[in-house]
């Protein structure tokens, strides 16, 4: 919903919560952990920070390759 308005420091701090909890419970090899990866990412592009996108969908891909 914070997406859909526009929110995206609020959506992109609910993720980072969600993607702790990912982490800490099923691992950093998970693939529902490495698509958390990429989804903050997503809000990373979206909020113009470009850098920590591109270094967010790098780490997501390369655990996707590793594990899938």
């Amino acid at each position: 919903l914070y997406d859909q308005l526009g929110r995206y420091d609020a959506a992109a701090a609910l993720h980072a919560e969600a993607m702790e909890l990912r982490m800490q419970r099923l691992g950093a090899d998970h693939p529902e952990t490495s698509g958390g990866v990429a989804f903050l990412g997503r809000h990373e592009h979206l909020r113009g920070n470009l850098a920590e996108a591109r270094r967010r969908y790098t780490e997501a891909l390369a655990t996707q390759r590793r594990t899938l």
